[in-house]
């Protein structure tokens, strides 16, 4: 595979000329051997996927993993949170869920270009996704068992940390066919975003979360979801 395009020095840009839509291990293959050799993009059909197939594969891993989070939750009521709390927090986290899914339903439908609306969808979907992470933060910040609220806590900064990294791959607008981002990105930089968005490592930093507290309601509760 040859190099592709070049980025400019002040602001991240990627190039193509059409795509066609791949299985998602396809894709992951794709984008490690074309990051791996340094180039910001790759030429022909494989360009449009360096940043949807990173995002379309974190997307479909993150999601799964919010139901375990929410069955926990839910297993501590009448415990050591109130059924008020479980509902608050699990309701944060389930449309969260929701629009992670709605992310991942517009990439999967994906042909040829993006285009502005569709980068406005996935960008206000972002925000959404945001906003309900960080509300069921703050519900678990008001958790006054310490157990729970540390592991409750510890499991949703995961998934606000991965949010903002598949945040920061998502173009905010599409000229002429090139994609312009919020943040500039050095090719080392998407190497790095793209290597923390795999499964595998997305999957070792929710389960590095997963630590003993010293309640056992809570271990318990939380030992059963590590992701596989």
């Amino acid at each position: 595979m040859t190099k592709g395009d070049d980025m400019t020095s002040t602001q991240t840009i990627l190039t193509y000329p059409g795509a066609r839509k791949r299985g998602a291990g396809q894709v992951a293959m794709i984008l490690v051997m074309c990051l791996c050799t340094q180039a910001y993009a790759c030429p022909s059909t494989a360009t449009i996927e360096k940043w949807t197939g990173i995002v379309l594969n974190a997307v479909a891993t993150v999601g799964p993993m919010i139901s375990p989070i929410i069955g926990a939750i839910a297993g501590l009521a009448g415990k050591v949170l109130t059924a008020a709390q479980v509902a608050a927090i699990n309701g944060d986290l389930a449309k969260g869920q929701t629009d992670l899914t709605a992310i991942q339903g517009i990439l999967v439908a994906v042909v040829g270009t993006p285009d502005q609306t569709t980068l406005g969808k996935l960008n206000a979907l972002e925000t959404t996704l945001s906003t309900e992470l960080n509300a069921a933060l703050l519900q678990a910040n008001g958790i006054s068992d310490p157990a729970a609220q540390q592991q409750i806590i510890a499991e949703v900064n995961v998934l606000i940390a991965t949010a903002q990294k598949i945040e920061s791959l998502i173009p905010t607008t599409v000229v002429a066919g090139k994609f312009e981002f919020r943040h500039p990105l050095t090719p080392a930089q998407v190497k790095v975003l793209a290597a923390q968005l795999t499964p595998s490592a997305i999957k070792a930093s929710f389960n590095a979360a997963i630590v003993p507290t010293g309640n056992a309601a809570v271990d318990n509760a939380f030992a059963t979801i590590r992701a596989k």
